[in-house]
């Protein structure tokens, strides 16, 4: 697409990173919304239940001034159908191209105590605009403009079992699939999209939950990258908005809307290379009751919010 949207420069938020590479002849913008955690019933928790809908709203508004929109998983709270109905209520309001991938909150569960649909129903829900470059469900292919976004499938991978973790991988097959469709266009412009995160952030560097974040084939999976030429990755899943290079790839971590600081990131990829501003979706009132949830919530929250304010002062 290169219409109106694609030459805007937003100036919604504070540049949290300008990247080299991806570059595009034509500038392109994409918004990237990650963890929604959409919950139709209950309140509070560092997540804020009672806050979840409006942010995602906001998120979609804002969205819609782009060229597109990736969803980088856990849409919902818990995988409930209500939930799901009640994203798909919000995403109908959706004006741009957009495609959406899986978190470990929207796959089937052990521990879930209702039915959550199985992962090929999400696939083929929400796969927007996106399309399937062979039978399999992902990677999905989104095309802005002259960019490529690739979407993976992190959290129920089908090879790997996560139905009793919130950890994730890719998995051998997708990881095969996604090397032939990285090779077929070696010199298009491109990024991945996963939930999942491609290794641990230094200030959470293993041990429990935290090892739960990065996928557990990450290493392979950033090799794959580098090795293809894919210069930037972005994932959600932490809840934390940083930006982390390793084996030369940039993955951008994509910050939550549910929870502190509540926000999106959005990214204009032109000829000079990509700049990422993250983009806040909450209000004065609204940060700090964000904030205030996650001070005195689990000690996992806690430590997110840690990681959190200590990278947005940097």
């Amino acid at each position: 697409m290169t219409g109106p949207r694609a030459r805007l420069v937003t100036d919604r938020g504070p540049v949290v990173a300008d990247l080299a590479r991806p570059r595009l002849a034509e500038p392109v913008t994409l918004a990237v919304i990650a963890d929604p955690h959409l919950a139709v019933e209950g309140r509070g928790t560092w997540k804020l239940r009672h806050r979840s809908e409006p942010r995602l709203r906001t998120a979609i508004e804002t969205a819609n001034e782009a060229d597109a929109v990736v969803f980088a998983g856990d849409l919902t709270n818990d995988g409930h159908p209500a939930e799901f109905d009640r994203v798909d209520e919000l995403l109908a309001d959706l004006s741009v191209p957009w495609t959406a991938i899986p978190g470990n909150h929207d796959v089937a569960k052990s521990f879930d105590g209702h039915e959550t649909p199985p992962v090929t129903d999400f696939a083929r829900r929400y796969r927007g605009d996106a399309t399937r470059p062979d039978a399999a469900a992902y990677p999905l292919v989104l095309r802005v403009g002259g960019l490529r976004v690739v979407c993976l499938n992190t959290a129920a991978p089908g090879d790997v079992s996560t139905r009793d973790t919130w950890g994730g991988a890719v998995g051998p097959a997708q990881r095969s699939r996604l090397a032939d469709l990285l090779a077929d266009e070696p010199e298009t412009p491109t990024l991945v999209v996963a939930h999942h995160n491609l290794g641990p952030l230094p200030e959470h560097p293993g041990g429990e939950p935290w090892s739960n974040f990065a996928a557990t084939d990450a290493t392979r999976v950033r090799a794959l990258l580098a090795e293809a030429g894919v210069p930037l990755a972005l994932t959600g899943h932490q809840h934390v908005p940083a930006v982390e290079d390793r084996d030369g790839v940039t993955e951008l971590l994509a910050p939550a809307t549910c929870s502190f600081p509540q926000g999106m990131v959005w990214l204009r990829v032109a000829a000079d290379g990509t700049t990422v501003r993250f983009v806040p979706l909450a209000d004065r009132a609204g940060t700090a009751e964000a904030y205030w949830y996650a001070r005195t919530g689990k000690p996992l929250a806690q430590g997110i919010l840690d990681a959190t304010t200590r990278r947005l002062g940097e």
